[in-house]
């Protein structure tokens, strides 16, 4: 795997995408941003705690969503926001434990995709 200073400087160099991806079960498409970050960060668990809730909230209505992962300080755990386009807090957890290599991460979901913010 890649140190995360350099994964960070290859997301933020995506732009747009050439292809869709099916990443889980689930019908929504992911951007070659959002396949890059699973492929190189191990983070299909990501992308699958994700979908099921964007698809929840478009649902009912959300057209623009956005999901952000953080470590917290110790680097052990993370807190998982998701919030409307509007910077509204819609639901909020906790990760006790997790290896993902980056300091945070925000994804983007609107209709049925799932993006990097860089790609929209």
């Amino acid at each position: 795997m890649r140190e995360a200073k350099e994964i960070q400087q290859i997301l933020d160099g995506h732009c747009g995408t050439e292809q869709y991806h099916r990443l889980t079960l689930q019908p929504c498409n992911c951007t070659d941003g959002v396949k890059f970050l699973a492929d190189e960060c191990g983070a299909y668990w990501l992308v699958s705690d994700i979908v099921p809730l964007a698809l929840d909230f478009y649902e009912k209505g959300e057209n623009l969503l956005t999901f952000t992962l953080k470590r917290d300080a110790e680097g052990n755990g993370a807190a998982f926001t998701v919030t409307d386009g509007n910077g509204l807090t819609l639901l909020t957890k906790h990760y006790d434990f997790t290896d993902f290599p980056l300091p945070e991460v925000t994804l983007w979901y609107t209709d049925g995709v799932l993006l990097l913010p860089s790609e929209y």
